[in-house]
């Protein structure tokens, strides 16, 4: 503020609802009594948001003499001797998102000081024509940047094992760039190289039978899980058509592994020679008359 009379105010800034103009109009020094010549095209008058002709003054009206703008103001600030001010606080933030979201919306906030007939009571701010680049208005935006999340587990195994990739690149979590048969995202969850051929061996996944109490059999079941892979969930499921699976066994972010629905964890341990992989052996029941079963392991990786 550049000009003060009479004391000190309180100014409200009020975000304003409707596009206006800006003409070549200057009251010039010392202000407040308007510009002799009249208001030129463009300009934005007490009843016009914009001038479109003159003599007389013609244009496009406000809904409401004086503006159209926001009843309840977005900051308010109290103002007396020349020098500079501040408006800051909640109300300007939501202005900002909310223009962010509609950038249409954004006409700016109208600076409304007390209202009174008296013409001793004024004060003169810059505007964004004034030659001290000091006393232009400004809008400062001070903001705490959010970190962002940490990488889930598959993404830190291809950045390791892709380290040129370039930031962003798309790397199809089913390709196998090996051309062993697994899948990249499979070979995550066993803790597999993808530039390594692997074996299917190396999966540890394996099944064996043996007589149980009874008619019963048993039925052995071993899988190879990563504790580091806390992306994955591995459920081992058996079925008797192909149509309808039953999870036994089930690991989720690098839990040790749950027997379910009669499946029963023998052990759960580390592979020697391969930390922190782990062997989990599983063991299931299956009922006397049973014909056929089928196995299966169940990756499934959260994103």
């Amino acid at each position: 503020m550049d000009k003060s009379i009479a004391g000190e105010f309180t100014f409200d800034l009020h975000r304003v609802l409707g596009a206006w103009g800006e003409g070549t109009s200057n009251s010039g020094d010392p202000g407040g009594a308007g510009d002799s010549n009249g208001a030129t095209i463009g300009d934005a008058t007490w009843t016009l948001r914009q001038v479109t002709g003159t003599g007389p003054v013609t244009g496009i009206s406000w809904s409401t003499p004086g503006g159209d703008f926001a009843a309840t103001p977005s900051a308010s600030e109290s103002v007396n001797s020349d020098g500079g001010y501040t408006w800051s606080g909640s109300g300007l933030i939501d202005d900002l998102n909310a223009w962010l979201a509609t950038p249409g919306s954004n006409h700016g906030w109208l600076l409304k000081g007390p209202e009174s007939p008296s013409t001793t009571e004024a004060k003169r701010f810059g505007s964004r024509e004034n030659s001290d680049l000091g006393a232009r208005p400004n809008l400062d935006l001070t903001y705490t940047q959010t970190a962002p999340p940490a990488p889930l587990p598959f993404e830190t195994f291809l950045t390791t094992h892709f380290p040129s990739a370039l930031t962003g690149e798309f790397i199809d979590p089913n390709g196998d760039d090996d051309g062993d048969g697994i899948p990249l995202q499979v070979e995550h969850a066993y803790g597999f190289s993808p530039s390594a051929f692997n074996a299917a061996s190396a999966s540890g996944f394996s099944t064996a039978i043996a007589p149980g109490t009874g008619d019963t059999t048993k039925l052995t079941l071993t899988f190879r899980r990563m504790p580091t892979a806390t992306d994955v969930t591995y459920n081992l499921q058996i079925s008797g058509n192909l149509t309808s699976w039953t999870t036994v066994a089930t690991s989720a972010a690098g839990a040790t592994a749950t027997g379910a629905n009669g499946g029963t964890i023998i052990s759960d341990v580390e592979i020697g020679g391969q930390a922190p992989a782990r062997l989990v052996t599983v063991e299931v029941t299956l009922p006397s008359g049973t014909d056929a079963q089928f196995v299966r392991l169940e990756t499934v990786r959260s994103l």
